[in-house]
């Protein structure tokens, strides 16, 4: 056989199991840090509006 082709043999079992032993994704953790995420925006959001509004009423 063709030593480019052994060696491509080689580098695809390796990379499959690779895949098996280190998952590229975790769903699980990736949606809590979106789902954290958003929830650090909304309070940021409500916090800078209420900001905004209390200033609103010393100035009257």
């Amino acid at each position: 056989m063709n030593v480019i082709v052994l060696l491509t043999r080689l580098i695809k079992i390796i990379i499959m199991n690779l895949q098996v032993i280190v998952p590229l994704v975790n769903w699980g953790l990736g949606t809590a840090i979106i789902a954290v995420f958003g929830i650090v925006c909304v309070v940021l959001v409500i916090l800078v509006v209420t900001m905004i509004n209390s200033g609103k009423g010393k100035n009257k």
